[in-house]
């Protein structure tokens, strides 16, 4: 992400400052709300975010609280999904996930907080005491609040973890089982982040429904990326933990050739909307461009 490197350093600033903020008290929560959020990763949904903004040709300032918004519902969906009753996962970007480095109640209440506390980050007084005052409108920040809680609600991103777990372990499953899956499951938050990077520049209605549709594809092919590097040691998980759980994936469906085939036509697929979205190539495209030579 080196293309990448000025703005994700902003927005580290600003993880850092509403961390201070909101997590500054002496518990085991707020140290652990504090771990999770600072655990690195790629930060892909607050530069969606931001990138989006651009794209629109908006002020980048406004994007930074949806950012931040974004980036704490993705954290609390990790740090849930990471839980023994879930994945039972004790990796997490290269790191002892929270119930580990914790207790597995501290995780719980962890992700509780970071889900709740993310809706606070429409209220521009927050904004104000971060130092990030914004003369967006009421009418904006309730659109943006609707956008995110609609995309990961029951029938959004909780659903696609749902129907994830149901297909675990089972010999059930279609290709169109599983890329619906991952649409909900990590496709509607993509496109969260990026509608609401056109909210925050007043896109117009045209522009919303191009980066939505933009980033529902996206998050398909980023979810089929993440089953095809399950078993390679630098993706900073436990390696091979979906082929041992039995995770409904394009390798258990259809094997290695075929899973290529079909991450190569999505691949095709978002980098021409990519290019819709961002003709001169400044922001988007630089984005799908690295993500197509990710590793991890």
């Amino acid at each position: 992400m080196n293309a990448f490197a000025a703005r994700q350093e902003i927005f580290h600033m600003s993880l850092e400052r509403f961390c201070r903020h909101t997590y500054g008290g002496d518990s085991d929560l707020h140290r652990a709300c504090t771990y999770a959020l600072q655990g690195g990763g790629k930060r892909v949904r607050p530069l969606l975010v931001t990138l989006s903004n651009q794209a629109c040709g908006g002020n980048p300032d406004h994007a930074i609280l949806p950012a931040l918004a974004v980036e704490l519902v993705h954290t609390y969906s990790l740090v849930h999904d990471d839980l023994p009753t879930l994945d039972n996962d004790t990796l997490r970007r290269g790191r002892a996930t929270v119930h580990v480095q914790f207790s597995e109640s501290t995780a719980l209440l962890t992700g509780d907080a970071l889900l709740s506390d993310a809706f606070s980050l429409f209220d521009p007084d927050l904004g104000q005491a971060l130092g990030y005052p914004s003369d967006l409108s009421s009418t904006q920040y309730l659109a943006m609040s609707l956008e995110l809680a609609r995309a990961i609600g029951g029938g959004g991103m909780v659903l696609g973890q749902f129907e994830d777990i149901a297909c675990t372990g089972g010999d059930e499953g279609t290709f169109d089982t599983l890329l619906d899956m991952h649409r909900k499951k990590t496709g509607k938050l993509m496109a969260a982040a990026c509608v609401l990077g056109g909210i925050s520049a007043n896109a117009s209605v045209h522009q919303l429904t191009m980066l939505r549709t933009f980033g529902e594809n996206l998050g398909i092919w980023f979810q089929l990326q993440d089953d095809a590097l399950d078993g390679t040691p630098e993706n900073g998980k436990t390696p091979h933990k979906d082929l041992e759980q039995g995770k409904l994936t394009l390798q258990r469906l259809g094997g290695a050739t075929q899973a290529q085939q079909i991450l190569q036509q999505h691949e095709t697929q978002v980098r021409a909307a990519a290019a819709q979205l961002d003709p001169l190539g400044h922001g988007i495209q630089q984005l799908v461009e690295l993500l197509a030579q990710r590793r991890r």
